[in-house]
């Protein structure tokens, strides 16, 4: 039981033993119970794909969590990452606790008073392999993360991710004004590129990262919208496809 149901506890029961009021009996049971129904926190594991026949068809499902749909010979990858991983690709930047410099997760920080690090982001990687088409456009800022019970999260942008990071720049000076750039130049290198075309023969890989998703969602489905195909003379899409990504993950209650 929390410190809070303690401390009402503690103060009902002392008005029910000096007025002795039926009333504040109930009061004391219904704090008990409310209290013993809540002593638990939820702890959200990590992001596994569906299998390939609940995405359906056209769509390859790999050892690593990659789900990849694949259209003629045209290849779009979506991989979910753990922290874990994003700290160890970054590990020279995950090593200062509350100083941290990856710009994906919180580093080895841990908050006083938790077990382990909070999560920052919901990272994945993005990969596109054109062996098909003169070229196509995969948008990340078109990519809307959907959970099962009708939350939705919208990519983020290198801008966006920036201006979070503004605040850590005191002063515009000195350290932590290097420290800024640190952030905001590794994003820039990492990040899947906003408007980037990719050509026939080619492969152009990067993160896309979301809100972090609350604790109380077990499914989410990534949809990425306009995909690309052909384009007319003046580069106006002329065909475009709709791709969907499907993902769960187990939250225990931890007492």
């Amino acid at each position: 039981m929390s410190r809070f149901y303690h401390g009402l506890s503690e103060m009902i029961l002392k008005s029910v033993f000096r007025w002795n009021s039926p009333v504040l009996w109930g009061m004391v049971l219904a704090v008990l119970s409310t209290g013993s129904g809540c002593a638990y926190r939820l702890v959200p594991g990590p992001l596994k794909p569906l299998s390939e026949r609940e995405h359906g068809e056209n769509v390859s499902v790999a050892d690593d969590g990659t789900v990849t749909h694949h259209i003629a010979r045209l290849r779009v990858s979506l991989r979910p990452l753990t922290d874990e991983e994003m700290n160890r690709q970054f590990s020279q930047y995950s090593v200062a606790r509350e100083n941290s410099l990856n710009p994906y997760t919180y580093g080895d920080w841990i908050p006083e008073g938790e077990t382990r690090t909070p999560a920052r982001y919901i990272t994945f990687s993005l990969k596109v392999e054109n062996y098909s088409y003169p070229k196509v456009l995969v948008s990340p800022l078109n990519m809307i993360l959907r959970s099962g019970n009708g939350r939705t999260y919208q990519s983020r942008s290198v801008s966006y991710l920036k201006e979070y990071y503004y605040p850590f720049n005191i002063a515009y000076a000195g350290i932590s004004s290097a420290h800024f750039s640190e952030r905001v130049g590794l994003l820039k290198r990492t990040m899947y590129p906003e408007s980037q075309m990719v050509f026939s023969g080619q492969e152009v890989e990067g993160f896309v990262v979301f809100p972090k998703l609350h604790d109380d969602v077990h499914n989410v489905s990534v949809d990425l919208k306009d995909v690309v195909l052909r384009f007319d003379f003046r580069d106006e899409p002329t065909e475009t496809r709709d791709l969907v990504f499907h993902f769960a993950r187990k939250v225990a209650r931890e007492q």
